[in-house]
């Protein structure tokens, strides 16, 4: 199994040269490229949130609860002008703390096993999902096409979530040998296996992500043109 440093490399080189070839074309600004280039890091470390012990769970949990503040701090101020005081300002980012990382991740820790459900193609495109229509909901004033921008964020997560499958599984062949290690195949697997009652939710969470997400048009359009893309 690749380590954390390998992943987090391999995501960072990956999604930075995607995010860059966009910003080549003309697509996006450099703003959204380095946007998009977090999130791919980040998806590249996501698997591993299923090892009690690992870097990758802290640094995402970390990420979480700063966005989760920022987010909750935006609508009270921003949106829902509630009045604020320095008591308020403080309560409000120490709960959202707390409870993921006293309630929430205690949980999460007790009901998950490595390299089980979070190590599935399908998780990645359940989480991918929900981080579109989140995205959209959340930039839909902040960028000129929300729906492009939701789309791609999902699409830099779910190339980081994926490399970090693939690099597992290229890892558990012993090439030198011509030999496959015990835990080949535990890597990269479409389904969770011997959880059907779980492999239905996230396919249900899949149908809904997409039923509920933004216009692709903008999003494909982005993939397949590319006639002011500049190599130099």
């Amino acid at each position: 199994m690749a380590n954390f440093e390998t992943h987090l490399k391999a995501g960072v080189a990956v999604t930075g040269i995607a995010a860059a070839t966009l910003v080549a074309k003309g697509d996006i600004t450099i703003q959204t490229a380095l946007w998009l280039w977090f999130v791919g890091s980040i998806g590249s470390l996501y698997p591993d949130i299923d090892s009690d012990s690992s870097t990758s769970l802290e640094v995402i949990y970390g990420a979480m609860s700063i966005a989760l503040c920022f987010g909750a701090m935006h609508y009270v101020v921003g949106v829902a002008h509630t009045p604020t005081g320095l008591l308020r300002l403080l309560l409000i980012p120490l709960a959202i703390y707390l409870f993921l990382h006293q309630v929430l991740l205690r949980i999460f820790k007790k009901i998950t096993a490595h390299r089980g459900a979070c190590h599935s193609i399908i998780f990645g495109i359940a989480n991918t999902l929900v981080l579109v229509n989140v995205t959209f909901y959340l930039a839909g004033h902040l960028v000129i096409k929300p729906a492009m921008t939701a789309w791609l964020t999902g699409f830099f997560f779910l190339i980081g979530f994926l490399l970090h499958l693939l690099m597992d599984e290229i890892n558990s062949v012993e090439f030198s040998r011509f030999k496959l290690k015990n835990s080949f195949g535990t890597a990269l697997k479409l389904l969770p296996e011997n959880h059907i009652l779980l492999s239905v939710s996230l396919v249900a969470i899949c149908v809904a992500g997409y039923w509920y997400s933004p216009n692709m048009t903008d999003f494909i359009h982005v993939l397949s043109h590319w006639g002011h893309f500049k190599f130099y």
